[in-house]
């Protein structure tokens, strides 16, 4: 179990989709603060989603001293690789490295899994997406040099309205 000072990081279970998709909306209102009200109004992710990746290992939440989930990270494989589908951390905990946090616990999956690297589809320009992970390890690439289930996963979220004009494919290598 990962930790930051009052929180921890373990895996998600298949009853706490109803508040990871909370977490998810309230993280969301963040956007429009940045003139995003669409995706501050977008759907949060699938309940079916949530549990099939918490049976599966894939999910990962951080509580805090109480036990209340407070954030999580969703993680799948994509041609071969890690990939972080979905990452939220409750506004009202934010600034503490719990995003930090359960992305290294996705890093260990990823490892675990003997998976090479780790990638993300992510706001080029949004402070708290692709500056932040490129303070944690993750660079630009060239979605083009990827196979076709990212290509897949960048389909499905220009189908969910995302401005895809904004968004860039990051990586990070696994040592």
């Amino acid at each position: 179990m990962t930790s930051a000072p009052s929180y921890s990081v373990r895996p998600g279970r298949p009853d706490e989709a109803k508040v990871l998709r909370a977490i998810e909306w309230a993280a969301a209102g963040s956007f429009a603060q940045l003139g995003m009200p669409e995706i501050a109004a977008g759907e949060p992710t699938d309940p079916a989603v949530l549990v099939e990746a918490a049976q599966e290992g894939r999910l990962q939440v951080v509580q805090d001293r109480q036990g209340f989930a407070v954030g999580f990270a969703l993680f799948q494989r994509l041609d071969g690789l890690a990939h972080l589908r979905e990452m939220d951390v409750d506004p009202a905990h934010r600034g503490r490295r719990l995003g930090a946090a359960l992305l290294e616990a996705g890093l260990a999956w990823a490892r675990a899994a003997q998976l090479p690297a780790m990638t993300l589809i992510t706001f080029a320009d949004v402070p708290w997406n692709a500056p932040y992970y490129a303070k944690l390890g993750f660079a630009p690439v060239d979605l083009a040099g990827l196979g076709p289930e990212h290509r897949a996963e960048w389909q499905r979220q220009a189908d969910a309205g995302l401005p895809m004009q904004r968004r860039i494919v990051m990586r990070r290598d696994l040592d």
